[in-house]
């Protein structure tokens, strides 16, 4: 339940990030062939495992990477779980305040734009300066927000050797049109344009492409 980037084989595992064959598993990114984990960053073919990252190899009974025996790593883990409990830290995915990243540079303001004060509120960081360049030959004006950018040499010569013209607008201004040309992560109530069945498509009722139920869709394919 309210996992991302599931794979094969997945059973008892709740807001997970990028897994496969993991089983019950929970708040944790890249579980991989993982049981009984929790709280874990990039683990793999572990087992019994909390608070844990990197781990390889049939590692069992850790807590933050420290290996304890079966009896000792059961009374930990119930003493962690009864203090993240008290401080509501417990059944919750990694909280945005540990993030090393600010929102407002992050892929999660593509897809969920805030304000900086929202963003604040929520425990996240915010970069109020101004973004950093590399060296470089030659410094442009963006044609949509104006800013000056600048090309790093490196990248001049790449366009100079791939024979590819200058970008005429910043790289922010570039991933913004990239991030609007795509599908926005909503699903929507329309109707079947076949059989008028109600179904949910990132497709809103008001464009002009076909969405069929999964009927339809079956019938027009097979």
């Amino acid at each position: 339940y309210d996992c991302s980037c599931l794979g094969f084989e997945c059973r008892l595992n709740y807001e997970l990030t990028s897994a496969c064959n993991a089983y019950n598993c929970s708040f944790s990114v890249s579980s991989l062939y993982n049981h009984n984990a929790s709280y874990t960053v990039s683990c793999f073919n572990c087992e019994y495992i909390f608070g844990c990252i990197s781990l390889r190899n049939h590692q069992k009974y850790q807590i933050l990477n420290k290996q304890y025996s079966k009896e000792d790593y059961e009374k930990l883990r119930e003493r962690i779980v009864e203090h993240m409990s008290e401080t509501g830290e417990w059944g919750e995915f990694f909280p945005m305040n540990l993030s090393p990243f600010e929102y407002n540079r992050s892929m999660a303001n593509d897809h969920m734009p805030l304000e900086r004060e929202a963003a604040l509120e929520l425990g996240a960081k915010w970069f109020d300066g101004e973004q950093e360049h590399g060296s470089s030959d030659e410094s442009v004006k963006c044609v949509d927000c104006h800013n000056d950018y600048l090309l790093v040499s490196q990248e001049l010569r790449f366009y100079d050797r791939m024979k590819l013209p200058r970008p005429k607008l910043c790289w922010a201004c570039r991933l913004k049109r990239l991030i609007n040309s795509r599908e926005r992560r909503v699903l929507f109530d329309r109707d079947c344009s076949k059989c008028s069945t109600n179904v949910k498509s990132p497709i809103d009722q008001t464009r002009m492409e076909a969405v069929y139920c999964q009927d339809c869709y079956r019938e027009a394919v097979y």
